[in-house]
């Protein structure tokens, strides 16, 4: 580390602000995280430095250069403590450059934390660090109907201080310093042991990303309890099949818990990598030693089995999914077929229905039965009409202009319709014409 570049900004006090600018407060860290008004976007937020250790607890500054203190040495002093953490909140141009010539940070390293699109995750060693790229995912506010949407963070591990940074607030940091703060004073308090002995930069890595870890807990238990409740309502489905359409979400229920089965399962299998890369290259070593000893290698061993049984947790969801997903809309196709069945099958009782009715009609149209009929009540309530006859012939019957006549034809007519209609509806049963001959 070269404090060499915050003692050259000492010589001018007023490019930077003084220690009142270094807020401590202890061991505790509350979410404080401030959205920068000026800001286009809505997701850009102030600038925030955290410093870590445990002698001194955790102190805030709004700039890194804050923290040279009164006399431009406070950061030399701590260092010279001990083992500390610098947490980055959204840095700027300036102040990263100003960070990679203390911390001798490799331009490549620089690019990729400016570059805060890249998505993939990665474990890079070089001479003086160790680089890890991790995507994370924030639970603090967890809600089910929103869109998970992974945020970077950058961990540098070095053999005697440990930088983070990330461009939108992470509950994560706050959460492992709290709890490196109650390790720390159970170590003071209760083993009587030094602070420094428990305090490794190595060990406070593994402490973040098994936070990163459980952290996504809320998110795989949602995963695993709609993969139950959807696969017990598509039991349901099938025992009933009226009420086969009462959850129109459905659906969207399936999809919803696939899209963050996958985000989550691209996460896990990456972090698998990187634990892999932290495990090998931090075994080789980092500077002048070894960045994992033999205690932290099983540390992130344990890591590595966990994110592994995890991820296998989260295929097995994944083939779940996937068949619910596939029965379901087989269930669809289903309860689609069986009403385009009851709806043919409608369409064919009424064709058989009209084909039965033609003859009659051929019958009425040719022998005049309505004009018979309107004819036969003139005689019966013997009201004086004029001679009716039908479209074609005349009435049966009635071949004088009185109305008097031999009705024997029009009931002749009657019958041998009534007698047609039956036959024909016993010939269309036996044909299956009013049912499926299936």
């Amino acid at each position: 580390m070269d404090f060499s570049h915050l003692d050259a900004l000492f010589v001018d006090p007023e490019a930077y602000l003084q220690s009142s600018a270094l807020s401590f407060e202890g061991s505790t860290l509350p979410p404080v995280w401030k959205k920068d008004e000026t800001a286009l976007a809505d997701d850009v937020f102030v600038p925030e430095y955290v410093f870590y250790s445990p002698a001194t607890g955790v102190v805030r500054a709004k700039r890194f250069q804050d923290f040279a203190g009164d006399d431009g040495t406070w950061l030399r002093r701590q260092a010279e403590v001990g083992t500390f953490w610098i947490d980055v909140l959204n840095p700027t141009a300036e102040e990263l450059f100003l960070i990679s010539k203390v911390f001798s940070i490799h331009p490549l390293t620089i690019d990729d934390i400016a570059n805060d699109d890249m998505q993939r995750e990665k474990c890079d060693a070089y001479p003086d660090y160790l680089a890890l790229t991790i995507r994370v995912i924030d639970t603090h506010n967890f809600d089910t109907s929103e869109e998970l949407s992974p945020a970077l963070l950058w961990i540098l591990i070095y053999p005697h201080c440990i930088l983070t940074f990330h461009m939108q607030p992470l509950s994560h940091v706050s959460k492992t310093i709290q709890r490196l703060a109650k390790l720390h004073n159970l170590t003071e308090k209760k083993l009587k042991l030094q602070v420094g002995t428990e305090f490794q930069t190595a060990w406070i890595g593994y402490l973040l990303i098994d936070e990163i870890l459980s952290d996504l807990n809320p998110i795989i238990h949602h995963i695993k309890r709609e993969s139950d409740e959807l696969d017990e309502q598509l039991l349901d489905v099938w025992e009933d099949q009226v009420e086969n359409f009462r959850d129109r979400n459905m659906l969207i229920r399936i999809h919803e818990a696939r899209k963050q089965n996958v985000v989550i399962l691209r996460l896990m299998v990456d972090k698998i990598n990187v634990l892999k890369g932290v495990i090998k290259k931090g075994s080789r070593g980092v500077g002048r030693g070894k960045l994992l000893g033999n205690e932290l290698e099983l540390y992130f061993d344990s890591l590595l089995d966990r994110a592994q049984a995890v991820a296998q947790q989260l295929k097995t969801f994944e083939e779940a999914l996937t068949r619910i997903h596939s029965e379901y809309l087989e269930e669809i196709s289903l309860c689609l077929n069986a009403a385009s069945k009851t709806a043919g099958d409608l369409t064919r009782k009424m064709t058989a229905v009209v084909t039965l009715l033609i003859p009659v009609g051929a019958i009425t149209g040719m022998m005049g039965y309505v004009a018979c009929k309107a004819r036969l009540y003139l005689r019966i309530f013997r009201v004086n009409r004029p001679f009716v006859h039908s479209i074609n012939v005349t009435v049966p019957g009635h071949h004088r202009d009185d109305g008097d006549g031999d009705t024997t034809a029009f009931w002749f007519a009657t019958v041998f319709m009534l007698s047609l209609i039956v036959s024909g509806y016993h010939f269309a049963r036996k044909w299956h014409w009013f049912s499926d001959p299936t």
